[in-house]
């Protein structure tokens, strides 16, 4: 899109201008500021104000940024996932775990995340403001590949564009050759040669962008107000030409504006002198360019009233316009660590501990300039009578002066060391813990209170985390400011691009793309940042599902699905990996039917397990009925035998009687033998 409004050197001085407006540009005080941050954190202040004194130099400055970027770093690299992607319905978590493993891969495995972290906390805490860049950079690398195939295939492939750049050897060689009657070996005439490969190593990119080199239009009153911003490079000529700009707008560029001029990078450079250089080759010498981005009404002709303004890209080198377009957003994110209400840029933790670096490095060195005084102070002496004036100048420990006047050397009493000194040492310590949040019983130093009140152990860690409130705001306010919406930038970009990244998806390791599950940008910062927060989050999340699952009535309610988000939960917080198998997949229906089955042949199995006694039982009172009607019967049987032999006793008695009385003598009838017999 072109403009008709501005002429490329009107966007140039237009440019100029406003880095000049800016209140981040090298001479305002902001650059001063960050000078003299660089100066304390490396320890070059304050300065030794007189000579042969103490040059000790408290490093407050450097303690307060390293404690505390090493905090956060724990925070956002310690394993867990601190924002991610929430799923839009029941059936989209594995899709919100694809989207957060997939950001995760592009940002810390991809662009280095730990360095990138480590850059961008260090530029905040010292510099007042942290800005990362994001963007989707096209690449295509040519590689040489040799090559060993039939001369038609080679020729028909050149035809069709393959870039050879030799052919080295055309010979004659005897190869199968699959015909109608089937392979048959030929004699084919085989080209060998080098040919130029096309790989796309197109990516998305983040970079940490130097505080020094950005710049902020100073009327805003915040940074996504700003009118302007612009950020300055050094890049060779090879590199722009590698970018894709015009080789022959390229070859003739020239600048004059230099970082190496700059006082905050000079001062970055300052600890080991590493002042960049430029390369002596004129095609490696390195340019200093903007990319600006500012509102421009482009479209309205000259002499009218402007109307809408637009954001535009506009990247400049020396007096050429090397590029404009017309953009939606710039690629750029910014984190202040401490904020101040309308004011893009707020305040470093230099700014509020470099005072106390300057009155503790005072204070130690009077301690340690009165050791040095009352060990070897100023003396008294009469040189007429000394023999040898150099051992009094040496003064060496134990050495014996030469003198015939044992008065002639005496020493100037020094001062004594003021009791206010230790109290003044604490008040500058507890001043610093209150200005920066960082405390010395939150880095695990001794703290005499906790030791002289025998605290358990659950109240140090309650009074350790207490004392991480300040550093905890921090990491939040980076995470809800900058983090998660550098997610979603990188997320987008992956989504327009099609950007396919190797990730780990229904338990197996595959390229993922963002088009391969619905759109979506619902992403949440946790409620637990430090692994300490995530473990008592864990265990609240346990004790609340085992009251669901213990509850008969809810418990039909929490079903495997449930107590597996649950447990993925549980596993986030606690940073590790999740072995659970998601029971929405395929496989874990798969497994959770083959566990149903086996519950169900265990359940059987417990049945028949535990109706085997009441079997025995039932079997043995019907052995026993049965036995009892044997017995029964026997008994009967046994009176109805004696029933009947006592009916045949009685009549034989009667026979017996009626023969005798016709025989008159007596009679005696044999009784037939007993059954029993």
């Amino acid at each position: 899109m072109e403009m008709t409004r501005y002429t490329d050197k009107e966007l140039v001085e237009l440019v100029r201008q406003s880095l000049q407006a800016t209140h981040t540009d090298w001479s305002s005080q902001v650059a001063a500021q960050r000078v003299a941050a660089f100066d304390y954190y490396y320890g070059e202040l304050p300065a030794v104000t007189q000579k042969n004194t103490s040059d000790h130099v408290s490093r407050d400055v450097f303690d307060a940024v390293e404690s505390v970027r090493e905090k956060l770093l724990r925070v956002f690299t310690s394993g867990r996932r601190v924002v991610r992607f929430a799923p839009m319905s029941e059936d989209d978590v594995e899709a919100a775990l694809a989207r957060t493993k997939y950001v995760e891969a592009i940002v810390m495995k991809r662009n280095a995340g730990y360095t990138l972290l480590q850059s961008a906390f260090q530029d905040a805490l010292l510099q007042k403001i942290c800005c990362v860049k994001r963007y989707w950079k096209t690449e295509v690398v040519q590689t040489p590949k040799t090559f060993t195939a039939p001369e038609e295939v080679v020729r028909e492939a050149m035809a069709q564009g393959l870039d050879v750049t030799e052919v080295s050897d055309i010979t004659e060689q005897v190869v199968p050759v699959p015909t109608a009657q089937g392979i048959m070996p030929m004699a084919v005439k085989m080209a060998s040669g080098t040919a130029m490969e096309a790989e796309d190593r197109s990516r998305v990119v983040i970079e940490v962008v130097p505080p020094e080199d950005m710049f902020i239009d100073g009327a805003a009153e915040t940074l996504e107000k700003a009118r302007f911003f612009a950020v300055r490079w050094r890049k060779s000529r090879a590199q722009l030409i590698a970018e894709g700009f015009p080789y022959d707008i390229v070859a003739g560029l020239s600048s004059t504006d230099s970082l190496a001029d700059d006082a905050v990078d000079n001062a970055r450079r300052s600890f080991d002198a590493s002042t960049a250089q430029d390369d002596a080759a004129d095609e490696l010498a390195l340019l200093t360019g903007y990319e600006a981005y500012i509102y421009l009404d482009a479209e309205t002709p000259k002499g009218e009233d402007a109307g809408e303004a637009t954001l535009w890209q506009i990247i400049v080198c020396g007096d050429q316009v090397l590029a404009k377009e017309p953009v939606a957003e710039a690629p750029f994110r910014f984190w202040s660590p401490i904020h101040i209400a309308h004011k893009p840029i707020g305040m470093s933790y230099a700014d509020v501990s470099m005072d106390i670096q300057r009155t503790n490095s005072h204070a130690v060195r009077g301690i340690i300039d009165n050791v040095y005084r009352v060990n070897a102070g100023l003396r008294i002496a009469n040189l007429s009578i000394l023999r040898n004036p150099r051992d009094l100048i040496d003064n060496p420990i134990g050495g014996v002066i030469d003198s015939p006047d044992p008065m002639a050397v005496s020493v100037i009493p020094q001062p004594a060391i003021s009791s206010a000194t230790g109290l003044l040492l604490e008040l500058l310590s507890a001043e610093k813990e209150a200005r920066t949040g960082d405390t010395r019983l939150a880095k695990g130093m001794e703290n005499q209170a906790v030791i002289t009140h025998q605290n358990s152990e659950g109240m140090i860690d309650r009074l350790m985390n207490a004392s991480n409130e300040r550093v905890m705001g921090l990491a939040r306010a980076f995470a809800e400011t900058c983090w998660a919406p550098l997610m979603l930038d990188v997320y987008r970009l992956g989504y327009e691009n099609d950007y396919q990244v190797p990730i780990e998806v229904g338990g197996r390791y595959q390229p993922w793309s963002p088009k391969m599950a619905e759109y979506s940008e619902d992403c949440e910062v946790s409620v637990a940042l430090t692994p300490e927060e995530g473990a008592k989050h864990a265990q609240r999340l346990l004790a609340i599902s085992n009251v669901m699952a213990a509850d008969p009535e809810l418990a039909p309610l929490y079903g495997a699905k449930e107590r597996y988000a649950v447990m993925s939960q549980v596993f986030d917080l606690l940073g590790e990996p999740n072995w659970l198998c998601d029971p929405a997949t395929e496989e874990g229906q798969m497994r959770m039917a083959q566990a149903a089955q086996q519950k169900a042949l265990a359940m059987q199995m417990e049945m028949q397990k535990a109706g085997a006694p009441m079997a025995k039982a039932q079997a043995d009172a019907a052995h026993k009925q049965h036995s009892l009607a044997l017995d029964a019967l026997q008994k009967a049987d046994q009176q109805a035998l004696k029933e009947a032999e006592f009916q045949w006793q009685r009549e034989t008695d009667k026979a017996e009687i009626k023969l005798e009385s016709q025989q008159k003598r007596p009679v005696a009838i044999d009784r037939p033998k007993s059954r029993a017999g």
